[in-house]
Formats: structure tokens, C-alpha cells, sequence
């Protein structure tokens, strides 16, 4: 599947989900942690899903993941 773009990021979600999760210390660091994005993705379920209507599905979880180990 291709996407548009979106400020570098696959789309809107995955740049949005990465924004909640590095937008505070605590978060960010909780997301440092998970070894994989399969638990990124749970992480992210347990504390942020409600938020901006994000749809999971959507989200690059490999991106995200690879965003915070660069």
C-alpha cells in the first residue's frame, strides 16, 4: 500500500503517534524501553489510543519504532 507523505512520515497517524509518544519525558522513555514494535503498538494502545483519533491500524509501527532508536 502507498502512502502520502506526511512531514517525512508515512502518514498522518504515524507522525501523530510519535508526537504523543515523545511529547513527554515519561513517555518518552517508556517508549525507549519496549523492545519491538509489537509492544510500541501496546504501549502506545495501554496510555495514547483515545487521543487525536488516531487509527492504530494505520500507524507505520516499524517507523515509529525505528524513529525512536535512531
Amino acid at each position: 500500500m502507498i502512502y502520502d507523505e506526511y512531514n517525512g512520515w508515512t502518514n498522518w497517524d504515524t507522525w501523530n503517534a510519535y508526537n504523543w509518544l515523545t511529547e513527554s519525558e515519561g513517555m518518552y522513555n517508556s517508549a525507549k524501553r519496549t523492545t519491538g514494535p509489537s509492544e510500541l503498538r501496546e504501549l502506545f494502545g495501554e496510555y495514547i489510543s483515545d487521543k487525536d483519533n488516531i487509527d492504530v491500524d494505520e500507524v507505520n509501527w516499524d517507523e515509529v519504532y525505528d524513529g525512536l532508536t535512531d
